[in-house]
């Protein structure tokens, strides 16, 4: 000991004790001790923030769905309400319908139309279509589902961050961005859910007519499937 003690008294046994130095070997154990004290807490800290994270992204390549291009007549006069396919143009311009007009043995007013019974034949109002309407009584000379509709080209992305509350149990957050880039998915259905949808709208109809203005632009007959998100907690025991 480098500090010496001299008890004057019985009285100040107590206070003499009380001023002996603490041995430098118990404060080295006491600062140590603190010290992983203090770094088990910022290791945890540290875990907690910056670990147990999960980023789940989902990219979906689908095949587009096929369609039949439609005369929306009937065509070959069986009296049934199913409209019938069109006349396939081969130099037609890809993709591309027209609508066509009678060509009468009678004169007709601008107001009239040409009787079936003077009708001999059609002239396409485009000629340079490629799917053009076959009028009554035409023969059409195409098959079914000649026509695509837009593929499915979507990313998805889940982003979960779990907290430790015991050895067993944790809660856990998550954030979903389902069409995470916003791309228009023009397609006649959903690209983030599996449900029977069934498009019989007017638009629908127009879609697959020739002799419609907005056959075979999907952005007039479905949903663009803009991004959603969805927002997420639970508790794992």
């Amino acid at each position: 000991m480098i500090s010496a003690k001299l008890v004057e008294d019985v009285a100040r046994e107590l206070m003499a004790r009380a001023a002996i130095d603490i041995p430098g070997d118990y404060r080295d154990g006491v600062r140590r001790a603190r010290d992983r004290e203090g770094n088990r807490i910022a290791r945890f800290v540290l875990e907690e923030m910056l670990g147990n994270w999960e980023i789940v992204p989902q990219w979906q390549l689908q095949s587009p769905e096929f369609f039949t291009p439609q005369s929306g007549v009937d065509s070959n006069l069986n009296g049934d309400s199913a409209p019938d396919r069109t006349v396939f143009n081969p130099s037609g311009t890809s993709g591309t319908g027209s609508a066509v007009i009678p060509v009468c043995t009678i004169a007709l007013s601008a107001t009239n139309t040409c009787p079936a019974a003077n009708t001999v034949g059609y002239f396409a109002k485009n000629a340079n279509a490629q799917y053009i309407q076959a009028g009554l009584g035409a023969l059409s000379n195409i098959g079914r589902n000649t026509l695509s509709t837009p593929r499915t080209n979507n990313w998805d992305m889940t982003v979960v961050k779990r907290f430790n509350t015991s050895e067993r149990t944790n809660i856990e957050f998550q954030a979903t961005a389902f069409n995470l880039f916003n791309h228009s998915q023009f397609v006649p259905g959903s690209v983030n859910a599996v449900t029977s949808i069934g498009y019989t709208t007017s638009a629908a109809t127009s879609f697959v007519r020739v002799n419609n203005p907005a056959f075979n632009d999907p952005t007039q007959a479905f949903a663009n499937n803009a991004r959603t998100m969805q927002l997420a907690a639970k508790f794992n025991f």
